[in-house]
């Protein structure tokens, strides 16, 4: 079992009828976690936040409040692309109310998520550098 909090691992001590996680401390008794419902001692494993197991306790908070906005930002860049077709980061920016660096932000989890690829087309930016142009999977 992985820790509900840290998802280190969770010792089981049968002889004190209890469960412990090997780095926070957390624990429970058996009969609590055979009391408790699922969503409270298995953590939802395919939603992602932007945390590190060692961050605080106010990090994870705070990335799991800014899901929805992540989600929010994801979905401007994907509608961008769909309808405008293949663009550099600064080409969604001009083309949504993002700036450039959360579209950056966004397009690595876009591609992390397997959702937009490099198009193999490239875009010279403000800088006079060669950007990539992103498309939709």
């Amino acid at each position: 079992m992985r820790c509900p909090e840290c998802r280190a691992l969770a010792v089981d001590e049968p002889m004190l009828e209890r469960v412990r996680c090997v780095r926070c401390g957390w624990v429970r008794t058996t009969k609590e976690l055979e009391e408790a419902p699922l969503s409270e001692i298995q953590p939802d494993l395919f939603t992602k936040t932007h945390t590190h197991r060692g961050d605080p306790e106010t990090s994870r908070s705070a990335a799991h409040a800014a899901k929805s906005l992540v989600d929010s930002h994801k979905a401007t860049i994907v509608g961008v692309l769909w309808q405008h077709g293949p663009q550099a980061v600064e080409e969604v920016a001009a083309h949504c109310d993002l700036e450039s660096l959360q579209v950056t932000r966004r397009m690595s989890d876009l591609k992390n998520d397997g959702r937009v690829r490099d198009s193999g087309l490239r875009h010279e930016n403000a800088n006079g550098r060669q950007a990539v142009r992103w498309v939709l999977v």
